[in-house]
Order: structure tokens, then sequence, then C-alpha cells
């Protein structure tokens, strides 16, 4: 089975939340809107959004919260590329410039932080509050996974350790990182699915 034919059965919801997602983020700052744009044209497969609205259908119930909630997780994954990307000093994202190689670093991370602003908005004025607590655990493990990474850089290059060494460490923390945005995802599709609304709004 390949991607397409997994995307199938929501084929009309990803449809509509790339169109969401786009109206979400766009701004009246002509060169934020520029960025923004780069950036949407350049998508990846959007799995994380995919998540969502399967394990939401699961139940049958794909409703408005589902996709603010899948633009939510792809909006929080994609400020993170752009700050990785500051942070790795890379020039190249899925086979194209980076942000950070076009706009420069100060940028990218101010791009990435209204992204995250973004998202923070869509979830606040629709009272996402409970899915809010959740995105806030995840992104403290992302960023403390991103640490642990920095630090065992510095410790490889001060004390000579071997490469394979410094690699096992890089890959338990990448595949780390992949399970929580992948489990975030699935995670927000069940609540939206299962809790009833008025419990989502209780803090």
């Amino acid at each position: 089975m390949n991607l397409k034919q997994i995307q199938k059965p929501i084929f009309n919801e990803m449809n509509g939340f790339r169109s969401m997602l786009r109206s979400s983020i766009s701004s009246d700052n002509i060169l934020i809107d520029k960025v923004v744009n780069y950036i949407l044209k350049r998508k990846g497969k959007q799995i994380r959004p995919l998540f969502v609205f399967l394990s939401a259908g699961l139940s049958g119930t794909i409703s408005n919260s589902t996709y603010r909630a899948a633009i939510l997780i792809e909006i929080l994954h994609t400020a993170t590329l752009i700050h990785d990307d500051v942070v790795d000093e890379s020039n190249y994202r899925r086979g194209f410039f980076s942000v950070n190689a076009l706009w420069k670093s100060k940028y990218s991370v101010l791009i990435g932080d209204y992204l995250l602003s973004k998202g923070l908005e869509l979830s606040v004025n629709n009272n996402d509050f409970k899915f809010l607590g959740i995105l806030s655990e995840a992104v403290k493990n992302m960023s403390e996974g991103e640490i642990t990474q920095l630090e065992s850089d510095i410790k490889r290059i001060q004390n000579s350790e071997k490469l394979s060494l410094a690699l096992d460490e890089f890959l338990h923390v990448g595949v780390g990182l992949v399970i929580i945005i992948a489990l975030v995802s699935v995670v927000t599709g069940l609540i939206r699915a299962f809790v009833p609304q008025e419990k989502l709004q209780k803090r």
C-alpha cells in the first residue's frame, strides 16, 4: 500500500486542510507572506495531519476541531524544521534552499516564531486548551531532545569520541523526535473524536 492509497479515504479532508492551513498562516506583511508561500509550495508529505484525520475518522467523527488540530500539528512541525535549520546552519530542506539559506537566521527564527504564534492563536480563539496542553508537552520534549543532541556534539568534539557513538546518540534523539510528533498527531485525532467538546473547553 502506498501513500496515495492511504490518503484516499480522507482525500477531501486533506484538500480542505491545505486550504485552511494557507488561510491560517497568511499575513498582511509582504515579507512574511512571501516566506509562507515559499514554505507551502515546498510542502512535504504532510504525514502528521494525515494521522490526525485517520485517527479521528476511525470513530466516524471528523469535525472543525479535527481540522484545527491538523493545522496546529503541521504549523508546529514546520516551525520546528525552520528553527532546526538555523541551529544546524542547514542550507537545504527537501532538496530546496531552506528558509535559513534564503532569508538568513534572524528572519528564519522570527518566521518560526510567527508560525508558532499563529498556531497558538488558532487554538486559543477556539478554546482548544486541552490540545495546547498536549502540544506544550511535545514541544518541551523536542527542545530537550535538541539540547541533548547539541550537548552530544560538543562533547564529541571536545573529547574526540568515536563517530559511531555520536551517531548512535543522534539516531536515538532523532527517532525520538519523529515518534513524539507522530504520537501527538494520533492522540490529537483521538481526543477530537472521543472527548465531548464541552470537556475539551474545561481547563
